[in-house]
């Protein structure tokens, strides 16, 4: 049977790397033993399309999700953060 790990950048579960290729990589080789197929998914932001090249070219599935298109509960709080200055 075929396993699938999702992951989602951004959350600080597994730890807090930094964001080079390398770390990513060698993140993701961690993650596959066992022969688990690899999700990735983060949202859209300043990251740009670099990560999802990066994992996409590497036979990983990456999905690059848009802040607008994430269902939010009907009445649920969205956090914001307020400009200063």
């Amino acid at each position: 049977m075929d396993s699938i790990i999702y992951v989602g950048l951004d959350v600080r579960h597994v730890g807090v790397f930094a964001n080079r290729p390398e770390i990513l990589l060698k993140l993701a080789a961690r993650l596959r033993k066992g022969g688990h197929r690899l999700s990735f998914c983060y949202e859209a932001g300043p990251c740009d399309y670099g990560l999802h090249r990066l994992l996409a070219g590497c036979g990983h599935e990456c999905v690059v999700v848009a802040p607008s298109l994430i269902p939010v509960k009907v009445g649920g709080r969205v956090k914001t953060i307020a400009a200063t200055g």
